[in-house]
């Protein structure tokens, strides 16, 4: 299982080399991923009401537009193991983005105060951009590695 080497699974899913119980592991792993991070931003509460609708209403736009985007590149209805190779690859790709994410998080944080100050406010609203660039990000590359799979 490749927890870092997103081309390494490239290749092994073009040449069909992985079982069942790895697709099944990939699924797993994706699946915890995305239960550990959503506990996370569970725990930190919700004070501002407008910025979590903001955030969903976006985030709703940029799953909708990825997911079409990357099943149109799988080949739309006619491609192979759409949701299969999403989950494969969501592995990897989740792993490095949120590892960055929190990295990059807590510079723009500290540099962010330095230069605002304690205007939460926008420094709020900045963190909306921010993880609307970073789901982008994981559609972007979700997507580039559809598009090498079906060439």
């Amino acid at each position: 299982m490749y927890f870092w080497m997103t081309n390494k699974l490239v290749d092994s899913i073009k040449a069909n080399s992985l079982s069942e119980t790895n697709k099944k592991d990939y699924y797993i792993g994706s699946s915890l991923v995305a239960l550990i991070v959503m506990y996370i931003a569970i725990i930190t509460g919700v004070e501002n009401k407008y910025l979590f609708l903001a955030t969903g209403m976006l985030s709703l736009f940029v799953i909708l537009f990825g997911i079409n985007l990357t099943f149109k590149t799988n080949g739309g209805a006619e491609g192979n193991d759409y949701i299969a190779r999403v989950v494969m690859l969501s592995f990897p790709l989740l792993i490095k983005i949120y590892i960055f994410s929190f990295i990059a998080g807590i510079l723009i944080n500290m540099l962010s105060y330095v230069i605002l100050g304690n205007n939460t406010i926008v420094i709020e609203w900045l963190g909306l951009l921010i993880n609307m660039a970073v789901q982008a990000i994981y559609f972007w590359r979700l997507n580039v590695h559809l598009a090498k799979i079906n060439t």
